[in-house]
């Protein structure tokens, strides 16, 4: 009978202790990162500016997603000209419209197709987003706070995450390459660990 009863226990024992690793409100590093992941899956992976410090876009007199003017004389070798003709060899842009004129010269560009599907372009056509947010490590991670007017108990986390799903020609781009990390603040509600700004 004692065999029975030892035996019964144990997998009584293995179920509780699998209930409480399971448990969504437990202070451990998985539950924070699982409600982490799920706030970055609420944000853009992304957003690259076409070109930065000049003035580009849709014109009254030409119907394209970005146009660029310029004195003719400044045309050889100009920057921002060199600028937008990479985003063409990226294939994100292609070439619509050129005139070389005597004082001034104009180009038209539109986003191509594969761009449009791709990536979520801005109204005003000069930022292109584009992937997602994985989560990489936990940097700093406070002990469960509880805040002794409301309640809340909290615990706030600096984190690493990357971004996926981008093409490889980002790499080329030194903003891209910098560390990325966050600032978090998780709460503790009656089914788990929710990330603050989700609580708005």
């Amino acid at each position: 009978m004692m065999k029975l009863i030892k035996w019964g226990l144990i997998p009584l024992v293995s179920l509780m202790l699998m209930a409480c690793f399971n448990d969504p409100k437990a202070p451990t590093v998985e539950n924070y990162k699982v409600a982490l992941q799920k706030m970055l899956d609420t944000q853009v992976g992304t957003c690259i500016n076409i070109i930065n410090n000049v003035y580009v876009g849709r014109s009254a007199s030409y119907d394209y997603d970005i146009v660029y003017s310029l004195n003719t004389s400044w045309v050889p070798g100009n920057r921002s000209l060199e600028i937008l003709n990479t985003w063409v060899k990226r294939g994100v842009l292609e070439v619509k419209y050129s005139k070389a004129g005597d004082e001034y010269s104009t180009y038209g560009y539109n986003y191509t197709d594969k761009a449009k599907k791709e990536f979520d372009i801005s109204k005003d056509n000069k930022l292109i987003c584009m992937g997602k947010r994985e989560l990489g490590d936990l940097l700093q991670v406070s002990e469960p706070l509880v805040d002794q007017f409301d309640g809340e108990t909290s615990v706030d986390i600096v984190a690493t995450y990357q971004v996926t799903n981008v093409p490889d020609w980002i790499n080329e781009i030194e903003d891209f390459k910098r560390t990325r990390q966050g600032k978090y603040k998780l709460i503790l509600m009656h089914d788990g660990w929710v990330e603050k700004s989700l609580l708005k």
